[in-house]
């Protein structure tokens, strides 16, 4: 369920803070994410992470191919 008090997004500036500190591990982006928004997460992002963009969506089966797919070639998977 929606938060009832989301916290704001993070600005670019932010992120690219959080990126340049390598202590911090791998960075997943979580929250409101769609294929589109996977696709332009800023370089250095390791992964992310959905639950409503596939169990709200009209066609979940079709929500989940799409999101793959652009997971898929944000971060490819070595042959």
């Amino acid at each position: 369920t929606p938060k009832a008090h989301p916290r704001p997004l993070l600005s670019a500036e932010q992120v690219r803070s959080v990126l340049a500190e390598p202590e911090l591990g791998p960075i997943v982006a979580l929250g409101g994410l769609d294929a589109a928004a996977v696709s332009a997460l800023p370089e250095g992002v390791a992964g992310a992470a959905v639950l409503r963009a596939i169990g709200q969506a009209a066609d979940p089966t079709a929500a989940a191919t799409e999101l793959r797919t652009a997971v898929e070639r944000r971060w490819p998977v070595p042959a």
